[in-house]
């Protein structure tokens, strides 16, 4: 749905609303976190990167990532086309 096409009201009402979660971010505290938590079980070295196999785990989301890039972009269309259910 194009921001356009948004009713005045609800556009306002999102506005709004998003003004409203940024300044409570910005005026709360931050969230404590316990000092261990990244603490990883893994702590070897591999290849120079600490946490290693932690850090090189992540290249089977960047393999699928990249697939779905190059299959998207192999195909020619806008990202923002969305295909129209009407016959």
């Amino acid at each position: 749905m194009p921001w356009r096409a948004l009713p005045t009201a609800l556009s306002f009402s999102l506005i709004i609303s998003l003004g409203l979660v940024i300044a409570i971010f910005l005026l709360s505290d931050p969230i404590p976190q316990d000092r261990t938590y990244h603490d990883f079980v893994d702590q070897r070295h591999v290849l120079g990167l600490p946490h290693g196999l932690n850090v090189l785990s992540n290249g089977a989301f960047l393999l699928v990532a990249v697939v779905g890039f190059v299959t998207r972009v192999g195909t020619h269309r806008s990202p923002l086309t969305v295909p129209s259910l009407a016959p």
